[in-house]
């Protein structure tokens, strides 16, 4: 494993099984990440997007263990010590686990109602026998009022809450147990335009006061321009595209890459931008031949229909990556584009 890197992901695969009949045989698998292999820095920002049913927030969940992986190996490193949590059982990683955690797109339901926040916030540090009963109370004093709150608020129940500020409390609790790494999953989509970009800016503070590590799940490509270091782009399990954020919004390589870029540039003036995939996501349990873009791709030729595209390197393009056997051909239109 690289030492620069925080975490390694080796051909995750994760498919979950329909089942169907009086015996609930299983019939067939939805393959919701089929081999996919990605890095992140210590200190970086990936940003993952693509639309609903892509697999993006499996991914998320695989890498902290909220699914246990079909295949595929997943390895960290905290200050030197490496564990691939993927081949080790529960009870032996419970002390390596503090280092990371998730931020959830729907806090409330991830908030239990009858707790108050202080038990909430410091749940983690008793889980982990972290500091005396004060210690914990002065850590989620000193945290919730990091994240903008009050003291105060600790006494209260989540319903007691705005969406923005339960978020504000779920990264309070996230950042009790001190992790080097979160994987957030689209935690400003629920969110007004408003305090979505306060609670981005807040994430931005919190890593670097904290020197954390983010996956940065969303659907969005314009939520993530301004937040990620590097872009990965996945559709219906596969990685197409990653390349550093400014390569994604002014040189996409990838039919679908510009086609979200399409999405969010259609709310700029004077935008006549049409929609660029027909259709909806087919179904993961029956994924295309060849390319899984290449029903909805508007470039598609016989080679896309017969052969899977491997994620090459981009000439002349530092760590970008594109799985498209016309990338080099293409002239794709950029979000800077009219």
């Amino acid at each position: 494993m690289d030492e620069n890197n925080i975490l390694e992901v080796d051909g995750l695969k994760k498919f979950f099984p329909n089942r169907k009949g009086f015996f609930n045989r299983i019939s067939s698998f939805n393959k919701a990440v089929n081999d996919i292999s990605l890095h992140i820095k210590k200190g970086e920002t990936v940003g993952l997007v693509g639309e609903s049913g892509s697999g993006k927030t499996t991914v998320g969940r695989c890498i902290v263990k909220l699914f246990p992986p079909t295949a595929g190996k997943i390895t960290y490193n905290f200050n030197g010590k490496i564990l691939d949590i993927s081949r080790t059982p529960e009870h032996q990683i419970k002390d390596f686990r503090k280092n990371f955690q998730m931020l959830f797109q729907d806090v409330y339901s991830s908030l239990d109602p009858k707790m108050r926040i202080l038990d909430i916030v410091t749940e983690p540090l008793a889980i982990h026998n972290i500091g005396t009963q004060k210690e914990r109370f002065n850590k989620a004093c000193e945290l919730i009022t990091r994240v903008g709150l009050s003291p105060d608020d600790l006494q209260k129940y989540p319903h007691q809450f705005s969406g923005g500020q339960r978020q504000r409390i779920g990264i309070t609790r996230a950042l009790s147990s001190q992790p080097k790494f979160i994987v957030c999953d689209e935690p400003v989509s629920a969110l007004d335009v408003s305090v979505q970009a306060q609670i981005l800016n807040l994430l931005l503070d919190l890593r670097k006061d904290f020197n954390l590590s983010y996956l940065f799940i969303a659907h969005d490509l314009g939520v993530v321009k301004y937040f990620s270091d590097r872009i990965i782009v996945m559709y219906l399990g596969k990685i197409v595209e990653v390349a550093p954020a400014e390569n994604i919004y002014t040189a996409p390589k990838h039919p679908y890459t510009e086609a979200l870029l399409a999405a969010i540039s259609k709310y700029k003036v004077g935008s006549e931008r049409k929609i660029l995939l027909q259709g909806s996501i087919p179904d993961p349990s029956k994924p295309p031949t060849g390319c899984v873009l290449q029903p909805r791709c508007k470039y598609a030729l016989d080679v896309c229909r017969q052969k899977v595209p491997a994620l090459l390197p981009v000439p002349n393009k530092n760590d970008s990556f594109v799985a498209c056997h016309r990338s080099s051909e293409l002239n794709l239109e950029s979000y800077s584009s009219k």
